[in-house]
């Protein structure tokens, strides 16, 4: 086991700057290294739709103006170059199903997505309203 070194501290001076040079503390050689993000490790075996979900609510209702009673997940962000960006998904969109399983909420779509695998395709059902409209979409997604 590597020693650590203690850190030098100025008795006159006690609130004063302390010098610690990091590499010296004990199992810091142990840590993996990473320069930059795009070397972090990358999760392989869990698979990411690329967007942030909620339950639709009576915030939810306003915001995105979806009239009441529908419920889903619905879309309060998309990650750019995400399977979901890539099928077109957007902000407000309101996801109502997912691999052939009724979506009620953020909680259903979360479960829905843990059975799903790298290289899968699934169908995505989703509501979305706009001028007054509404339109209901399905898009085949691979991930």
């Amino acid at each position: 086991m590597p020693s650590a070194r203690s850190p030098q501290i100025d008795r006159e001076n006690p609130h004063g700057d302390m010098e610690l040079d990091i590499e010296d503390f004990p199992g810091f050689k142990d840590f993996p290294r990473v320069r930059t993000p795009n070397e972090a490790p990358v999760q392989t075996d869990r698979v990411r739709l690329g967007v942030e979900v909620g339950n639709v609510d009576e915030s939810s209702l306003k915001t995105h103006k979806i009239p009441a009673g529908v419920k889903g997940a619905v879309v309060n962000s998309v990650m750019e170059g995400s399977p979901a960006n890539e099928a077109g998904l957007e902000v407000g969109d309101v996801v109502i199903e997912f691999d052939g399983q009724k979506v009620e909420g953020s909680e259903s779509l979360a479960d829905a997505m843990r059975k799903v695998k790298r290289g899968d395709s699934k169908k995505v059902k989703y509501l979305r309203f706009e001028n007054g409209s509404k339109l209901e979409l399905e898009r085949e997604i691979r991930f």
